[in-house]
């Protein structure tokens, strides 16, 4: 995360080790009060539910289904609401999203809409759609030995090419969760949609950023593995990049990925939705991606 969380709240998901930032995570219910909408993201069923607000030097995420979540302008404080309107464990997934992701980025950091799988002491970053198979597939790596950084969102230092581990959070469709390795997890929610569970301590690893050796784009189809340009590398990073909205915040976030993706190998690697076993899938990308 690059943060050393301080909370009276029961948190899940959190790693030990060293961080460069501080930040008090604690809980409270925000007025409903108006404030100006700075953007705004359809659901799935098209209507809006998330939107992030502008409350002064602050920033609010509100869901209309967990609340208001407030980002202090420093980030050194977030604020989610209080235990009791939905499960602690959606209240805490939710707040490692979009208020997280907030919170992650400023002049040296990026975030983008990726999983993240340590491989001996190299960062492989999966990203594609929504879809695309990141989540089974960073599961598949943590089922092969290797250690699971993040399943959604991955918080980037610019400057050392390097990735935080996020939460210990691994959130999954029931069907999928049903027929993966289950060891080193532990179940901590269920619901129609998605099981969520928390890595277990002793796989969890430290909070030290770990190189990035690859950033792979997931598609379906013919096996195939090919290296992006850069030009095509920052394309589709910056469409899976999140950032506050502002020319500034925008200029930053893309000179960030440039300099990412000039520096890092970028591939993009296809494989058919009969593919099978995930292991398979996960032995040769390590051999074409970091062979």
């Amino acid at each position: 995360m690059g943060f050393t969380i301080e909370s009276s709240v029961a948190l899940n998901y959190l790693r030990d080790g060293p961080a460069r930032q501080s930040m008090v995570v604690d809980e409270g219910d925000e007025e409903p009060t108006r404030l100006p909408i700075l953007q705004e993201w359809p659901s799935s069923r098209g209507e809006l539910s998330l939107r992030l607000l502008a409350a002064g030097d602050d920033l609010v995420v509100e869901n209309d289904l967990m609340g208001r979540f407030r980002i202090r302008g420093d980030r050194s404080r977030m604020t989610m609401p209080i235990a009791g309107r939905v499960p602690g464990a959606l209240r805490e997934a939710f707040l490692w999203s979009t208020p997280f992701a907030v919170a992650s980025v400023d002049a040296e950091h990026v975030f983008v809409h990726a999983a993240a799988v340590d491989v001996a002491g190299s960062a492989i970053l999966l990203l594609g759609d929504t879809g695309a198979g990141k989540t089974t597939l960073s599961a598949a790596f943590h089922s092969s030995g290797h250690r699971l950084l993040s399943d959604d969102g991955a918080r980037c230092t610019v400057r050392s090419r390097s990735v935080w581990p996020g939460p210990a959070l691994l959130r999954m469709r029931p069907d999928m969760a049903k027929r993966m390795d289950r060891r080193d997890l532990e179940l901590i929610h269920e619901t129609s949609e998605k099981t969520h569970f928390a890595v277990s301590a002793e796989r969890r690893g430290d909070g030290r950023p770990v190189p990035i050796s690859a950033i792979v784009f997931l598609n379906w189809g013919p096996h195939g593995t090919k290296t992006l340009s850069v030009e095509t590398a920052i394309s589709r990073l910056w469409s899976l990049s999140f950032y506050p909205p502002g020319e500034e915040a925008g200029v930053a976030a893309f000179a960030g990925l440039t300099e990412i993706a000039d520096a890092v190998p970028v591939y993009a690697v296809s494989r058919p939705r009969d593919d099978g076993e995930p292991s398979r899938v996960v032995e040769r990308l390590l051999d074409s991606c970091l062979g």
